[in-house]
């Protein structure tokens, strides 16, 4: 399983990041605070290491870093979960973990030199500490029931529905929480129209794409990076359009071919003899 945290439009990374920078709503005991505390910390930690080591070498112990922050902090989540389902914080850093954790996994490779081949074993970080994502999903839905008016759990939902490949469900859980207009800031309200952006083009509605970042601009029109979101859009729609028109007519031309051939020729009278004039010589 391979959740990829915006990975389509890369321009979209300067947004705050989800993950990390959620608002408490429910109260918590002290030693629960404090241990959610260090678990969002093991967390942050966690995942600006994997994603380092996505894109370059690993240090000494930088793997064995990884998997136990992975370790620990899952266990420690399930077990806050579990001993307080109630908390809408540690449903939260449940699903954020088994979604957006990362962990050092065994890829087996094959080499083939010459006529032999051999097996070779390297040791990977990877994203999603399990392999099936609905049990994240799952956390992540109940923090939102819990906490209905934290804007951070509702948005970043969409955003796991999204990653997820959870499209129809996102663009309407998104659409929702756009409406909740009182609920989210000029940030977040763009945010949340970049998201549905973000779904509409996966669906390959680019023209509702591009209307969606316009909706986001109305409401926070001071953020110039989507700009050139918005030329990729503007870009890609004239592409798809005449694309669509090439595949229009090009099925139109071979349904006509087709017609033709299958039509019956048209039957055709024998024409009459006309009598030859007879040469006279004289």
């Amino acid at each position: 399983m391979k959740v990829a945290l915006w990975t389509v439009l890369a321009v979209l990374t300067i947004l705050p990041c989800s993950w990390g920078a959620e608002q408490t709503q429910t109260a918590a005991p002290p030693d629960l605070s404090a241990l959610l505390a260090r678990n969002q910390s093991d967390f942050a930690r966690n995942t600006a290491l994997g994603a380092a080591l996505t894109m370059r070498p690993p240090k000494p112990g930088e793997l064995e870093e990884v998997q136990a922050l992975a370790d620990r902090g899952l266990r420690q989540a399930e077990e806050a979960a579990a001993q307080h389902p109630d908390n809408a914080q540690a449903r939260y850093l449940l699903g954020s973990w088994l979604l957006y954790g990362y962990r050092v996994k065994e890829v087996r490779s094959v080499v083939v030199t010459g006529n032999s081949a051999t097996t070779r074993v390297t040791r990977q970080v990877v994203q999603g500490l399990r392999d099936e994502v609905e049990t994240g999903l799952a956390a992540l839905k109940r923090a939102c029931e819990l906490a209905p008016r934290n804007a951070r759990y509702l948005i970043d939902y969409g955003a796991a529905l999204l990653d997820c490949n959870r499209l129809p469900q996102a663009l309407a859980h998104l659409k929702a929480v756009w409406a909740k207009k009182d609920l989210l800031s000029p940030a977040e309200s763009l945010e949340t129209a970049i998201l549905l952006s973000r779904v509409r083009e996966a669906q390959g509605m680019l023209d509702d794409a591009r209307q969606w970042v316009y909706a986001g601009l109305e409401r926070n029109p001071l953020n110039g990076s989507i700009v050139q979101h918005l030329r990729w859009l503007d870009q890609a729609l004239p592409r798809e359009q005449a694309a669509a028109a090439k595949a229009e007519a090009q099925r139109a031309a071979q349904a006509a071919a087709e017609a033709a051939q299958a039509a019956p020729e048209p039957e055709t009278s024998p024409s009459e003899e006309q009598p030859q004039a007879e040469e006279v010589t004289q």
